[in-house]
């Protein structure tokens, strides 16, 4: 079961209420490029700048952005832009990155800046998702990496389980013939929280 869930917005005062489950408390957080000045909490909070929320993060604190989220040449750039305002560090987060390239992922993998993968949202939102096996498979440290969320429970999956299955249907998945992939769909669930335990 998840132990650990991570709010992407300011942490509202309900947030610091008992939960049945533990809710990141520090962390740094921008909306995306396009929602920059504009409202996007649920009390209208505005999103800040990319970098300058980012520079404002500590480096042992995790930084969340919604980067890339499409399937167009825009969302690449994004991911370009992101690399050329200095924003690809260890402690960054990108959530959804769906239009990252062989070449933007190498960049963040070797800047350690990791990914939350989202792809029942993904499909629901973009009818596709970012093609995951092929980035495990493209740079040897891309597993530490990535980690499955869930997005909005609007348009993510009903829980965990069911946003396993859709990652299990997008290709990545245990496959007890081959011992080079059994541990894909694990690994996976592992790192669901094991990044936001270690950026604590």
């Amino acid at each position: 079961g998840v132990t650990t869930v991570a709010h992407h917005n300011p942490r509202y005062r309900a947030l610091a209420q008992r939960f049945p489950v533990r809710i990141l408390e520090h962390y740094g957080w921008a909306h995306s490029f396009s929602m920059e000045g504009q409202p996007v909490g649920a009390a209208g909070e505005v999103g800040p700048r990319v970098d300058k929320a980012c520079d404002a993060t500590p480096p042992s604190t995790a930084f969340f952005v919604h980067v890339g989220e499409g399937t167009d040449d825009r969302a690449a750039a994004e991911l370009r832009r992101f690399a050329e305002t200095g924003c690809l560090r260890s402690n960054s987060v990108i959530v959804h990155g769906v239009g990252h390239t062989r070449t933007t992922w190498r960049a963040a993998v070797a800047a350690g800046t990791s990914l939350v993968w989202c792809p029942a949202s993904n499909r629901f939102l973009l009818g596709r998702t970012l093609d995951v096996r092929a980035l495990l498979r493209a740079e040897p440290d891309s597993a530490a990496r990535i980690c499955l969320g869930s997005d909005s429970r609007l348009t993510g999956a009903r829980d965990l389980l069911d946003e396993l299955r859709c990652a299990s249907e997008s290709g990545v998945a245990a496959d007890a013939r081959s011992g080079e992939h059994t541990s894909e769909l694990q690994s996976l669930a592992y790192l669901v929280c094991r990044l936001l335990l270690e950026k604590k």
